[in-house]
């Protein structure tokens, strides 16, 4: 069993070996990394959440935007951070279906498929390079949020 243990997780191994137990007691203590003395104040805890929050996203302007409806930024928010009720991700969370795209009814029905690999999905992107007169690539969602860039 322990050898089983061993050829499965290598990296934990190798951990435990570099961890030294102390031959007396001590008591057990969280540290901080994020503060100068180990301990997590209020301010600490404020401070490192707000960095945390104010990456700079190429994106984020350009679907919280006063004219984009606040219903529509969420969808576009949850598909980027797959975070859509589609089949897989039901299915990743226990539900016990059969997945398949209603659209076209030739694949699983995934964020990425409905939305990009998709047959109607394709000629809707197709429509819309045409209407915008532009040559775009539509392989990730990205793709889409970098012609808002192109004004």
């Amino acid at each position: 069993m322990y050898l089983k243990l061993l050829s499965a997780y290598p990296v934990l191994h190798q951990k435990l070996l570099l961890t030294t137990i102390p031959n007396t007691y001590k008591e057990d203590k969280n540290i901080w990394k994020a503060s100068h003395d180990g301990n997590l104040t209020f301010k600490d805890a404020y401070f490192f959440h707000a960095s945390q929050h104010s990456q700079n996203l190429s994106w984020d302007k350009s679907i919280w935007h006063i004219v984009i409806p606040p219903s529509k930024s969420l969808l576009i928010w949850r598909l980027l951070h797959d975070k859509l009720p589609t089949d897989d991700n039901l299915i990743k969370r226990g539900c016990q279906i059969p997945s398949i795209c209603n659209l076209c009814g030739l694949a699983q029905e995934t964020s990425i498929h409905l939305f990009l690999d998709c047959p109607l999905a394709m000629q809707i992107w197709t429509w819309f390079a045409s209407i915008i007169n532009l040559n775009c690539s539509f392989t990730s969602f990205l793709d889409i949020l970098k012609i808002t860039e192109r004004n």
